[in-house]
């Protein structure tokens, strides 16, 4: 009875000695608890950051594409999607400025080309036919050799050291043009010829302002100078 009352006390008390453990009960000795193995993926498998992309010189480096030699286009072109007169006559003759040329030879009446329309592309002499022969040839022979600069040039706001001869051989040309023209007395292309001359000038020096302005002028400039000779008597 006096047991049972001090174990009632106790609880009601929540004394400190009724959490004394009882020194003639053997406590049951507790499971230990063991952790599972944590599971490990193989080298192969395991998530790896994807590798930051790395650009080399080389792969950044922008090449030029080099003008179109003279005939590049063949005696005929067959007209894919997207093509414009203007753009064949650049990629033909190395400017826009020969596609009114290039119109008036195949007869178009519009500047708007078919898919699948074949057209005559001839060398820029039989395309800009003129005369004399001792102004009209050495013309003819300039854009021959422009060209060849022009595979250096458009891309760049300064001629580099590999276009010098092609441009030395095309002011050779134009002056051998603008002498014949003097000696027949022929004055309406001069003012283009020296024109020409001064953006070959201007290659040189750097002062183009933008790649390819140069050179686009430069065929305006010989082109006029074509069609002008032609209208002469």
């Amino acid at each position: 009875m006096r047991s049972s009352l001090a174990f009632v006390f106790c609880l009601s008390a929540l004394s400190p000695a009724c959490t004394q453990p009882d020194p003639h009960v053997v406590a049951s000795p507790q499971p230990s608890l063991s952790l599972a193995p944590t599971a490990t993926l193989p080298p192969s498998a395991a998530p790896t950051a994807p590798p930051s992309p790395s650009v080399s010189a080389a792969a950044s480096a922008f090449v030029p594409s080099p003008a179109p030699p003279k005939g590049a286009c063949g005696p005929t072109h067959v007209v894919v999607a997207g093509e414009t007169l203007a753009g064949l006559a650049r990629a033909c003759y190395g400017g826009r400025a020969c596609a009114d040329l290039l119109s008036r030879k195949n007869a178009l009446i519009s500047s708007t080309l078919r898919l699948g329309q074949s057209l005559t592309t001839p060398p820029l002499r039989d395309l800009a036919p003129c005369a004399p022969a001792e102004v009209c040839g050495p013309l003819h022979a300039a854009h021959a050799a422009f060209l060849e600069a022009q595979a250096f040039t458009e891309h760049s706001t300064v001629a580099p050291a590999a276009a010098s001869p092609h441009l030395d051989e095309t002011t050779r040309l134009l002056e051998a043009a603008l002498q014949a023209a003097e000696a027949k007395k022929i004055s309406r292309p001069k003012s283009q010829l020296r024109a020409a001359i001064a953006e070959i000038a201007s290659l040189r020096a750097g002062s183009c302002g933008e790649p390819g302005y140069c050179e686009s002028t430069f065929h305006q400039h010989l082109v006029f100078a074509l069609e002008t000779l032609a209208r002469e008597p």
